[in-house]
């Protein structure tokens, strides 16, 4: 993947795509708990992503890769980041559950503990937001179960008056093929050296 970032000919294809705004391409988040994941993020990566599974985890998970940054000798901190499912509004428990059941329905009843762990009251959203930036989250990104168009202006307006606070806005997400995102956009706060506020 660098070699193509860096111009390298593919085959007959010869170099393949313009080159990366940034020298080297773009930094690379690698997630995964195993050893091998924590080994990847060190060795080629900017920094770690949590799957989900809320703060403790998150921390217990970032602790090893902070370790192991440390003791390969890789300058500054790795770029910690978090991701979770949200809905808001009055059908916010339905919304959570039926979407996330069907998407997560090959899984068993693993399903039932993802969709547990959907933020769907706003109380619940500001306490995971003060639970990951205890636990040094660099970004929480959360994704809407919800097609609704209210959805992200009630997350942000719960990000105002969170311990993250910031300014609202939109960009667009990214979820795994297997179906079209819930909602076009996604809601990621950041924090500290990064940058502040609702992105």
């Amino acid at each position: 993947m660098r070699a193509v970032w860096d111009g390298a000919s593919r085959g007959t294809a010869g170099r393949v795509g313009p080159a990366p705004v940034q020298p080297g391409g773009p930094p690379l988040l690698f997630g995964g708990t195993g050893r091998a994941a924590v080994r990847r993020t060190v060795s080629m990566g900017a920094g770690w992503i949590a799957g989900g599974g809320g703060a403790a985890m998150f921390e217990q998970g970032a602790g090893q890769v902070r370790a192991a940054w440390d003791e390969a000798g890789r300058p500054g901190a790795p770029r910690l980041a978090a991701l979770g499912y949200f809905a808001l509004g009055p059908d916010a428990s339905t919304a959570a559950s039926d979407y996330l059941h069907d998407y997560y329905g090959f899984l068993g009843d693993y399903a039932a503990q993802v969709v547990a762990g959907a933020l769907t009251e706003e109380d619940a959203v500001r306490q995971a937001i003060a639970q990951f930036t205890d636990a040094g989250c660099d970004e929480l990104i959360l994704f809407p179960c919800s097609t609704a168009a209210d959805q992200l202006s009630r997350l942000a307006d719960v990000a105002r008056s969170s311990a993250w606070g910031g300014c609202a806005s939109s960009r667009p997400g990214r979820t795994p093929a297997k179906r079209p995102a819930p909602g076009a956009y996604r809601g990621s706060f950041r924090r500290s050296r990064h940058q502040s506020g609702f992105a």
